[in-house]
C-alpha cells in the first residue's frame, strides 16, 4: 500500500472517528446519527442523479450497502447511548475488518489479502476509504481504517474528558502496532 493510500486511509479513520464524538457528545445519539445521515442523503442523491446511471449490478449494491449501514449506524446509536466512546466504539469498529475482509473474499473474489457534525466528515471518511480499495486491497484498507479507534481514544480523552484505563490504552497501542506492521510489512 503507498503512503499516498496509508495516509489518505488514517486522515479518513481520523474523520470517523470525530463524527462519532459529535454523536455522543449530542443529547440522543439515535436522533444524531439520523440526522447526519439524512444529511448525507441530500448530496448523494445529487450526485446519484447528476452522474450516469448505475446499472443494476450497481444498485444492487448501492442498496444492500445502504441496508447494512443503516443496521450499523443503528446498533452504534445504541452503544453509545449505553456506553463510553473509548469502549463502544472500539467494538463497532473492531467488527468491521473481519466482515469486510469475508466479503471481500465472498463476493468480489478476493484471495490472499495478506499485509504485503459531521455528516459530511462520514461521507468524507467513507468515500476517502472506498478510494483507497480502488488502489489496495480491500482487507488492507479495512483494517488500516480501524486506526480510528486510536482517534477515537484520544478525542474521547481530551476532548470529552473521560477516564481511560490502562486496558483502553493497552488495545489502542496494539492498534497503532497492527498499523505499523501492515504499514512494514
Amino acid at each position: 500500500m503507498s503512503w499516498e493510500v496509508t495516509l489518505a486511509v488514517l486522515f479518513a479513520a481520523a474523520v470517523h472517528a470525530g463524527w462519532n464524538a459529535l454523536v455522543k457528545h449530542g443529547r440522543d445519539p439515535l436522533l444524531e446519527t439520523t440526522l447526519i445521515h439524512a444529511w448525507l442523503a441530500l448530496p448523494a442523491w445529487v450526485v446519484l442523479m447528476l452522474g450516469p446511471c448505475p446499472g443494476p449490478t450497481a444498485m444492487l449494491c448501492l442498496a444492500a450497502s445502504t441496508a447494512v449501514h443503516c443496521v450499523y449506524c443503528h446498533a452504534l446509536a445504541g452503544a453509545h447511548r449505553s456506553s463510553d466512546p473509548s469502549f463502544a466504539y472500539p467494538i463497532m469498529r473492531g467488527s468491521a475488518p473481519m466482515f469486510t475482509a469475508l466479503l471481500g473474499v465472498v463476493v468480489l473474489g478476493e484471495r490472499g489479502a495478506t499485509p504485503r457534525l459531521a455528516g459530511i466528515a462520514s461521507m468524507l471518511a467513507f468515500g476517502i476509504a472506498l478510494w483507497a480499495m480502488t488502489h489496495a486491497p480491500v482487507a488492507l484498507v479495512a483494517a488500516l481504517r480501524e486506526a480510528s479507534v486510536l482517534f477515537a481514544l484520544l478525542i474521547a480523552r481530551g476532548l470529552l474528558k473521560e477516564r481511560i484505563g490502562a486496558m483502553r490504552w493497552a488495545g489502542a497501542a496494539s492498534i497503532v502496532t497492527g498499523v505499523l506492521a501492515l504499514r512494514l510489512a
